[in-house]
């Protein structure tokens, strides 16, 4: 633990010149926009004049020409590459993802055996004595939450990341920023979590917690936000699945259809809102009778989303049709099959 003492002392004395010659250029910089807006100030209390004097215009000339050109460069220069370079040579001397693993077992271990409350332990306070400068915070609490959700201890991982999204301060949003780390990314992994043990609800509202940041693609998020959508009211079979179609066309790799299986054999699937409410009412104002069809604009953006659902090329089929199943409505039979077969499509 020494040596750890000794590198974080480098580290943060490496930080300080860092943070210097930032400071430093930004002294240098508020001085001379002070000083801009000074000259910009006179002008503006008398333009004419200004502008009047052969000497004053050309300084505000040559100002413009060649010196908010160097600010730009300025502006561009890298300033601090030797201690960026430092840091990242001394990434060699820090701990390694092995010893944050076993600092962690070792601090579950402590739990286990003093048989002491997380939130406790989090607040500093160990067997009954507070230890202020103990005390753990919300990126702490988050690291333990996920060494316990890799390890499926569940209950535990829940613990620890109802802790981390107490102590979070927003006011460190921009420390935290660095870390890349922020509330919603508790609210992802409690979300995933409580889906995992089958409390959808809760997993879900914390999964809407974190919608800036969810990556679509897991299927344990993709099940947890339709899981929500999905209004079955029969009890299905456990190998069946709510997910994204994102995969069958490259469109729906930007906007994926939520799918429902109700059966593999025979493959049966349910698509959600694959049609919209906006697209059915103005299906229903068009059509009169028995049967409307047509290849205006609704009919062909909703032939092109058949498409992306079934993979299919549909350029040669039928045109869509609007049946009226309302009182009164009636359609006849339709034959798909050859007359000679005795399948017939209603």
């Amino acid at each position: 633990m020494k040596a750890l003492l000794n590198v974080e002392e480098m580290l943060e004395d490496n930080l300080s010149e860092y943070m210097k010659e930032l400071k430093s250029k930004l002294d240098l910089t508020q001085r001379a926009l002070a000083k801009f807006r000074d000259e910009a100030n006179s002008m503006s209390n008398d333009f004419e004049a200004y502008l009047s004097n052969p000497l004053s215009s050309f300084a505000l000339i040559r100002h413009q020409q060649q010196d908010w050109h160097k600010w730009a460069l300025f502006m561009e220069q890298r300033i601090g590459q030797e201690h960026i370079a430092f840091a990242h040579h001394m990434r060699s001397r820090l701990p390694t993802a092995v010893d944050l693993t076993e600092a962690t077992r070792n601090i579950e271990t402590l739990i286990k055996f003093y048989q002491l409350h997380p939130k406790d332990l989090a607040n500093g306070i160990l067997l009954s004595h507070s230890q202020p400068d103990s005390a753990l915070n919300s990126l702490d609490c988050y690291a333990l939450g996920m060494f316990n959700y890799m390890k499926k201890e569940y209950s535990k991982a829940e613990v620890w990341f109802n802790i981390s999204l107490t102590l979070y301060d927003k006011s460190d949003k921009d420390k935290y920023n660095v870390y890349n780390f922020s509330e919603k990314h508790i609210h992802k992994w409690l979300g995933v979590l409580l889906v995992r043990r089958r409390e959808h609800s809760l997993g879900v509202w914390h999964l809407n917690q974190a919608k800036d940041i969810l990556d679509y693609d897991d299927e344990m998020i993709s099940l947890a936000i339709i899981k929500g959508h999905c209004s079955a009211s029969f009890q299905r079979p456990t190998h069946l699945h709510c997910r994204y179609n994102n995969w069958m066309t490259p469109f729906l790799r930007i906007a994926p259809l939520k799918l429902e299986e109700l059966s593999l054999d025979p493959l049966i699937v349910l698509y959600h809102k694959a049609i919209y409410n906006s697209e059915i009412e103005t299906l229903l104002r068009r059509q009169e009778f028995n049967l409307i069809s047509g290849k205006d604009n609704i009919d062909q953006t909703i032939h092109e989303r058949v498409a992306d659902i079934s993979g299919f090329n549909l350029d040669r089929s039928e045109v869509l049709s609007v049946i009226n199943n309302d009182i009164g409505g009636h359609f006849q039979l339709q034959e798909d099959a050859p007359e000679t077969s005795d399948l017939k499509i209603a």
